[in-house]
């Protein structure tokens, strides 16, 4: 058996061995964002946490990143692939729940990912892998 160590790719699997999760792989489009979330978001919000910048010096690059969500997101629907929690999502939470914490992301600009955080954060299991204080993510 093979060892998974990435967590897209773990979503990924439980997806294919427990289909009636309640989770849905959603074909490309989620692989499309798994990818997104680990190459663009990841990287991008990693080196902007880390490199402890304040919420004025936003960077235009995770500006940039954001943006193409808050796009994503204009479908009005609870989800990243619509009214679903998918696979997609898991990949996106992590990153975009750390950068949350550490920095509240305004609704100003970005509406929409305001109301996705909330409905990430409503979600029962969001809510019992994430804790109020800084966590295991960078």
């Amino acid at each position: 058996s093979e060892v998974l160590t990435q967590s897209s790719l773990i979503c990924t699997e439980l997806e294919r061995r427990f289909p009636a999760s309640g989770t849905s792989l959603a074909g490309d489009e989620a692989q499309k964002w798994q990818r997104w979330a680990d190459e663009r978001l990841g990287s991008i919000g990693k080196q902007f946490v880390l490199s402890s910048a304040s919420a004025v010096s936003f960077s235009s690059d995770l500006g940039g990143v954001l943006s193409e969500l808050e796009t994503k997101l204009a479908h009005g629907e609870r989800y990243v692939l619509g009214a679903g929690f998918s696979v997609a999502d898991c990949a996106i939470a992590p990153f975009l729940l750390r950068l949350e914490m550490t920095y509240t992301l305004s609704s100003k600009h970005w509406p929409r990912i305001a109301e996705y955080v909330r409905n990430l954060r409503a979600r029962h299991s969001v809510k019992a892998t994430t804790t109020s204080s800084w966590w295991w993510w960078w």
